[in-house]
């Protein structure tokens, strides 16, 4: 970016277009969509803080105009910040709500999870449903997961705004040799990336298992988002499986790891009864991050019959669509055989329906709209004894019928991070309602 000169007139506009985002997944860095969506903001002149729990994971600011606060080292006293605008991430909604009605101030729902009832549990979903009542616009990724998000968090769908999880602009790199060289695979070897996260529904085990029928000129490679992963060691007996275990630390450093792959791999299947990996694995739409970062990057990717996005892989050639993880390997060997170019095909998929470039301006449009009028907000003592008596009502809960589910969500599965919400008083919504009494 280039130098920019700001007058006092400009500084006082900045210091007074102030946003802050409560993101209780704190992958920040890991987000190329929630990064794409601070992007913009932050180039239409918005100060966007983030409010996030410290992990030991990559978390850094990515401008002057985005300050990171962790949840461990920042107490109620952020409320004193002018902010214009609050939005929540995922469950993060909940303490957006209080926040937005403490300040007086709209509120905004960015959607990457859906929490379907029947999966999370009656007690539970409620805290999101109260929240969302007092929403001014939701960020959802199409308008099958924005039907869905719509009736299970009780939200009209007029206020919806649809934007694909995926980045700002595509990327054209020379292809390199950086996992050849970092991982020793033979030059010759073209290679398959498995990324992102490496969960059940993502098929893992099964890819990595498969191999062994691959034509010898392929290996795969794993890159976990977080690094390491008990993969590892699980699949020793396999040649051509190689792990990437440091994880990037930039967009860029992922475009340059990209940039020496063939193709991608991205699989999908429902886990019943997990909340993260149950209905919302099933309705995935245009929520897959590592779809949409293989095509920024030029390179086609390999797919099951996931909807919305096997079909545009199938209309614009780049990459394939199966129905069984057998056909893998014939699939493989025939990625080259697709007319012109392949990484032309995957930048056109990207420019035309999933960068967020293409939605910048109603989101700009939307929430400068917001900010500016009069808007109503609810009662900050009706809001607080809802919250109050729900997470009540929760705690009674836990001790009785609920208990045994809870525990297992909480230990066996992604669900810890909701079991967290319900079971380990250490959010900031704690502090919030202490600052409330």
């Amino acid at each position: 970016m280039g130098s920019c000169i700001y007058n006092e007139e400009k500084i006082l506009n900045i210091l007074n277009m102030k946003i802050i985002i409560i993101h209780p997944e704190g992958n920040f860095n890991n987000n190329p969509n929630l990064l794409a969506i601070t992007q913009i903001l932050i180039e239409n002149n918005y100060q966007v803080d983030i409010l996030l729990p410290k992990k030991n994971i990559y978390q850094k600011s990515i401008h002057p105009m985005n300050r990171l606060f962790f949840y461990e080292e920042h107490d109620s006293s952020i409320l004193s910040e002018n902010y214009k605008l609050v939005i929540g991430v995922d469950l993060g909604i909940i303490d957006a709500a209080l926040i937005a009605t403490i300040k007086q101030v709209p509120l905004g729902y960015i959607s990457y999870e859906i929490f379907f009832e029947d999966e999370v549990g009656y007690y539970p979903k409620q805290l999101e449903i109260i929240a969302c009542r007092a929403v001014d616009f939701v960020i959802c990724q199409d308008i099958i997961r924005a039907e869905h998000l719509s009736k299970q968090n009780e939200i009209p769908l007029d206020k919806f705004i649809l934007i694909p999880v995926a980045g700002l602009d595509i990327v054209r790199k020379d292809k390199n040799k950086f996992l050849h060289d970092k991982l020793s695979i033979p030059h010759n070897r073209k290679i398959a990336l498995l990324m992102g996260s490496v969960a059940k529904f993502t098929m893992a085990e099964e890819i990595i298992e498969n191999t062994q029928y691959w034509d010898k000129s392929w290996c795969l490679v794993v890159h976990d988002r977080y690094g390491k992963t008990p993969l590892k060691e699980k699949y020793t007996y396999l040649p051509n499986v190689y792990f990437s275990e440091e994880p990037t630390d930039s967009f860029e450093s992922l475009s340059t790891l990209i940039a020496s792959v063939d193709v991608g791999i991205a699989l999908y299947q429902q886990q019943t009864g997990d909340i993260y990996q149950g209905k919302n694995i099933k309705y995935i739409g245009l929520s897959s991050g590592k779809i949409a970062t293989m095509l920024q990057n030029g390179k086609p990717v390999i797919v099951n019959q996931i909807g919305k996005y096997a079909e545009l892989i199938l209309k614009y050639n780049a990459g394939r669509v199966i129905s069984s993880i057998n056909e893998l390997p014939q699939n493989l060997s025939e990625i080259d055989n697709v007319p012109g170019s392949i990484a032309e095909n995957c930048y056109n998929l990207f420019t035309e329906h999933l960068s967020a470039r293409l939605y910048a301006k109603v989101l700009t449009n939307t929430i400068s709209e917001i900010i500016n009028r009069n808007h109503s907000v609810k009662s900050l003592d009706i809001l607080k004894n809802q919250i109050n008596t729900f997470f009540h009502i929760i705690h009674l809960r836990k001790k009785q019928i609920e208990a045994e589910r809870l525990k297992e969500n909480v230990y066996k599965s992604y669900s810890y991070r909701i079991g967290h919400l319900i079971t380990q008083p250490y959010r900031f919504i704690y502090k919030i309602l202490e600052y409330l009494k």
